[in-house]
């Protein structure tokens, strides 16, 4: 009952939509009904200007980030006692799905990215810190969120082998962390299939002051 009890904490806590309340209380509208309607950072963004972009992503990381660091190494049983790299992720892949199926939206959340960032950063920093060095370099030479982001995803389960081929560390928890990290990419590229059919019809918006690429070779 005790992990039970974590896990619904966690759904919760993710299941905040930071985008949409930030848009009503501070900017008096609702965020779906702009843009891409969508409740993320990058939305926000566009939209709302940096500073309430800036707050919900940094707010979304956080949410993914907190049940990890909180309730993973809080315990009163032997469940959680020895806070296992599966129960950490367990806790923030719940956290990442609140985020997705939000109850406060009907379900229908944000993508993801910035909460499995989060999660990420409480269970592997290392491997997270270099897919977003990926991600970083991605969008600095397309200017563009979705293919940063899908790009990082494919990035993330290299990492985490490369890591281990690089320096073994006990194989049960390698194959835990690798599986989740399949699984979250997969995730990814499902709650970018919109961003997809666009990268398709060349209609994705992006973000041109941040393409150096093309500054350099224009």
């Amino acid at each position: 009952m005790e992990i039970i009890f974590f896990l619904f904490i966690s759904f919760l806590c993710g299941s905040i939509p930071f985008g949409l309340l930030i848009s009503k209380i501070f900017y008096k509208t609702d965020i779906r009904e702009h843009g891409s309607k969508n409740i993320g950072s990058t939305n926000v963004y566009r939209i709302l200007g940096w500073k309430a972009g800036l707050a919900v992503q940094l707010l979304d990381i956080i949410k993914g980030f907190l049940p990890v660091f909180v309730l993973s190494f809080y315990s009163t049983g032997p469940l959680l006692l020895e806070s296992t790299i599966g129960t950490r992720l367990a806790i923030g892949v719940m956290a990442v799905l609140g985020h997705i199926f939000s109850p406060f939206v009907k379900f229908k959340g944000g993508k993801g990215i910035n909460t499995i960032l989060g999660m990420l950063l409480g269970v592997s920093p290392i491997d997270i810190s270099l897919a977003f060095l990926g991600f970083v370099i991605v969008f600095l030479s397309t200017g563009i969120i979705s293919v940063s982001s899908m790009s990082a995803a494919v990035l993330l389960p290299i990492i985490v082998t490369t890591r281990y081929w690089l320096n073994p560390w006990e194989q049960r928890e390698f194959i835990i962390l690798l599986t989740t990290c399949c699984i979250l990419s997969i995730v990814v590229f499902i709650t970018h299939r919109s961003n997809i059919a666009r990268l398709r019809n060349g209609t994705e918006s992006s973000f041109e002051k941040f393409n150096l690429l093309k500054k350099v070779f224009k």
